[in-house]
């Protein structure tokens, strides 16, 4: 799977920075490090995020799950789920998908530099960018079911004899697990869905992919796949100046994909038998109780898979019939769902109760995620 590298960026390096790199540094590993997609993070600002851009997400969303995040490349819980894990433990990830321009050190005369040390690292901000063929690379990985192959720019080379002077074989190695490439083959097909890469939908096959774009819009990328074939698109100037066209690039994408794809057969991105689905609370994060707890159905790899069941939220469970009786009865056994009045009252402006449910259940944060902005620019003509 995945392998279209753009050889005319072979030896150009970019300032590539935020969502589309983050992937393996806080996704990748996050949920190789037994987070899963249903986990949530708080969506709010806090100061020991060091980097300004972090501060311009408004209006913050509250508890945004994992998967959440990733479809609107949601900066601040990327930061904190970075924090969790570790610099270091990103840095090292990055490293296994072939990411060679990581700096551990540099000193130059604007001072001492480091991705070990900075919380951008999550985000993609590093000290010498990144070359497109490794990143395309690395998402070929996630789409190989976690086996990555290095980048290979030639097959052979032969002398005019047709003796073979170089051959291009490479390097195989397994980065992540298979779940976990699963899992995140399954979030990032959420962004091209529904979420900030729905521009680069294609008709007749499924596409996972993420984008990512610098402060002032100085680049803008997309890095995606197929059951096929990967793809990595980037889109700046060399002078860093700030592009007007916003979506250009998942415009590109999509365009030489949907010819690549257009006589294939179609498949579908499968589960592999280590992930399993499960609804669990929203709220506990443990097995949900049907009726009783504002419910969440996720994938998950089956050796973390949730196994202790929720308490609920306003109803108890009856672990041998499985069925939910409400709380509150009375010294007879009878369920009482609102507390008896007092017979002496004679007040007779009693208020409905209302519904059945019983009014103290907590629900769920309701997080509010802006949309994508909206492209004003006119689509480019691509020959």
């Amino acid at each position: 799977m995945g392998g279209l590298v753009d050889i005319s960026l072979f030896q150009h390096i970019t300032k590539y920075l935020f969502s589309s790199f983050g992937v393996f540094f806080r996704i990748g590993d996050g949920v190789q490090s037994r987070r899963t997609l249903g986990n949530t993070r708080d969506n709010s600002t806090f100061r020991e995020i060091q980097f300004a851009y972090i501060f311009a997400e408004i209006p913050f969303g509250g508890d945004t799950t994992i998967r959440k995040a990733i479809t609107w490349s949601n900066n601040v819980c990327a930061v904190k789920l970075s924090d969790e894990i570790t610099q270091q433990l990103g840095f090292e990830y990055c490293e296994k998908f072939g990411i060679s321009t990581l700096v551990k050190s540099k000193t130059t005369e604007a001072g001492v530099f480091s991705d070990l040390d900075n919380q951008t690292l999550a985000l993609g901000g590093l000290t010498d960018g990144v070359y497109n063929y490794e990143i395309c690379s690395a998402y070929a990985a996630i789409a190989n079911g976690g086996v990555y192959n290095s980048p290979t720019l030639y097959s052979k080379i032969l002398d005019h004899d047709g003796n073979v002077l170089l051959e291009g074989t490479g390097e195989t190695r397994t980065v992540i697990k298979d779940s976990t490439a699963a899992l995140l083959t399954s979030a990032m097909q959420d962004v091209v869905n529904g979420g900030t890469g729905s521009r680069a939908q294609l008709p007749n096959m499924p596409v996972a992919g993420k984008t990512g774009t610098t402060s002032d819009n100085k680049d803008i990328w997309f890095c995606a796949y197929t059951p096929y074939y990967t793809c990595a698109v980037w889109s700046g100037y060399d002078d860093n100046k700030e592009l007007t066209n916003t979506v250009y690039h998942l415009q590109l994408w999509k365009s030489i994909m949907s010819r690549i794809h257009a006589n294939m057969e179609r498949k579908e991105f499968t589960m592999p038998p280590s992930v399993e689905q499960k609804t669990v609370c929203s709220i506990s994060g443990m097995l949900a109780i049907p009726g009783s707890c504002p419910g969440i159905t996720e994938y998950f790899a089956t050796d973390i898979l949730p196994t202790e069941r929720c308490t609920g939220h306003g109803y108890t469970y009856d672990e041998d019939t499985e069925e939910e009786t409400e709380e509150d009865e009375d010294e007879d056994g009878n369920e009482n769902e609102y507390p008896i009045e007092d017979p002496s009252d004679t007040n007779t402006n009693v208020p409905d109760p209302g519904p059945s449910t019983p009014p103290d259940i907590p629900t769920p944060p309701s997080p509010s995620i802006p949309d994508p902005p909206a492209d004003t620019n006119p689509d480019p003509t691509i020959p």
